[in-house]
């Protein structure tokens, strides 16, 4: 297991029909105390280093909490906003090149992973130094996106807006993406992991700040008793999303449309250095009040929050609430999708890490599916 701890997940089947989802969850959530004492700089500067996976995500809404309570400006530092939109990219691409190969017969290119990384790391770099990206470097990301990922153009694929194009352009198979789509639907696979539940809402702040003070809320969050889920799909917004809807709800297909949607606009906009686009799909905001702060941000994987105490220019109280709570979640997203699932072992075992990959936790799971007679002998 990983010092960063994991999901337990538990599917328990009878009859071709899941009876029971349980997770489980070993994550260290306090790890954020150790920056409690500290002086405000030293807890920055150690920040990113200390929750490594979506640092600058984690880096932006640390510094707009303390900014809050101070008094000063949203954004801290220049580029920062680009940085953390890259790293969503480079998430993104992550599990999309690790993960999708497997599901429609391909091997992992270890190369198109490792452009990637390079071209998240040449942009930190520029960045830091005031500078942009060389221009060979969105051209080889381009071409990863358009060759390999898509088939076409990156600026092409955001303009589809009907099913039927939708359909057309996976059956055609031209690129990854184009293969996965056509995989779930040639499976009947679209529906999969469909659900009732709402995307979280704009919530009050400070509210949900005095809510974080209860180790308890943030290991298992619940909004006025109700679990909800953020994730690309519930703050990503396009003709094509909307049109799918009803015919697939929030199921795995409309969820890796909002992932390769969300995808090309974070790269049209680093690409073209809108940062009016990328503070739209971030969305960071803060608030404070009597000496805290909470600063939000849309990393990758959802909205992640970070409140913060000071006293003088020292930390006296931090704590982090990461998306990954909401929606894996005992009774959230992943478990009532799990739940809706149908067929025989091997068919529900596959459509499950679908699921749970669609919407993609921030640690290692592992899953198990087991029958009901089963359970019951272990018992």
């Amino acid at each position: 297991m990983s010092l960063a701890g994991q999901l337990t997940i538990k599917v328990v089947l009878g009859a071709g029909i899941v009876n029971r989802v349980t997770i489980g969850s070993s994550r260290l959530l306090g790890v954020s105390r150790v920056l409690q004492g500290k002086g405000v700089d030293e807890a920055l500067h150690l920040l990113p280093k200390l929750l490594v996976l979506c640092g600058k995500a984690q880096l932006l809404a640390g510094m707009q909490a303390v900014a809050a309570v101070q008094g000063q400006p949203l954004m801290a530092r220049e580029g920062l906003l680009r940085q953390v939109a890259m790293e969503s990219l480079k998430e993104h691409l992550w599990r999309i090149l690790l993960s999708w190969p497997g599901y429609v017969g391909q091997t992992p290119q270890p190369q198109e992973v490792r452009c990637v990384a390079l071209a998240q790391q040449a942009l930190n770099e520029a960045t830091e130094d005031g500078l942009e990206l060389p221009p060979a470097g969105w051209l080889a990301l381009g071409t990863l996106l358009s060759d390999y990922l898509l088939g076409e153009p990156v600026s092409d694929w955001l303009q589809r807006q009907q099913p039927a194009e939708l359909a057309r352009w996976a059956h055609a198979k031209q690129g990854l993406a184009a293969a996965m789509v056509d995989h779930l639907m040639y499976h009947n696979l679209a529906h999969a992991g469909e659900n009732e539940v709402e995307a979280l809402p704009p919530l009050p702040l400070l509210e949900l700040a005095t809510l974080m003070e209860d180790a308890g809320f943030l290991a298992r969050p619940q909004w006025q008793g109700r679990c909800y889920e953020s994730s690309s799909l519930t703050r990503t917004c396009s003709p094509l999303l909307s049109a799918l809807k009803p015919l697939h709800g929030n199921g795995l297909l409309r969820r890796t449309v909002a992932r390769l949607t969300e995808l090309c606009r974070l790269f049209e906009a680093l690409r073209q250095g809108d940062d009016g686009a990328l503070l739209a799909a971030l969305q960071p905001f803060s608030a404070a009040q009597d000496g805290m702060g909470v600063g939000a941000v849309e990393a990758a994987r959802g909205r992640l929050l970070h409140r913060v105490s000071l006293e003088g220019q020292q930390i006296s109280h931090y704590a982090i609430l990461a998306p990954t709570e909401w929606n894996f979640h005992p009774q959230g997203v992943v478990a009532q999708g799990l739940a809706g699932l149908q067929g025989d072992r091997q068919a529900v075992l596959l459509q499950a890490h679908h699921v749970i990959e669609s919407i993609d936790p921030c640690v290692g799971y592992a899953l198990t599916v087991v029958e009901a007679d089963e359970e019951e002998l272990d018992g």
